[in-house]
């Protein structure tokens, strides 16, 4: 679901994108980078493109909890919201 929200965020955007760019490890990155900058405009080449990246498996020490729950209730309710629009809906599946 995540990963449709962030699809379809993108495409809402102009940002043309087949999946979102989480990674389980180090080895895609290099695919995710050819395909980034084939589908930049040539008019976006003349300018460098910024990128970061998280390792997310030693984020989780450094996550206020609080501020992590408040986040996901609203991610939550955005995939509800989401879900109820494009399918009428009115649970989640899991």
């Amino acid at each position: 679901m995540v990963n449709d929200l962030w699809v379809s965020k993108l495409k809402k955007a102009n940002v043309p994108c087949g999946s979102s760019w989480i990674l389980n490890d180090s080895t895609g990155v290099v695919e995710v980078i050819k395909q980034l900058n084939l589908s930049r405009l040539e008019v976006d080449k003349a300018s460098p493109l910024l990128l970061q990246s998280f390792d997310f498996s030693t984020l989780y020490a450094k996550i206020d909890l609080i501020d992590l729950k408040a986040h996901l209730k609203v991610l939550i309710n955005r995939v509800f919201h989401w879900m109820l629009k494009l399918h009428h809906f009115n649970f989640l599946l899991v």
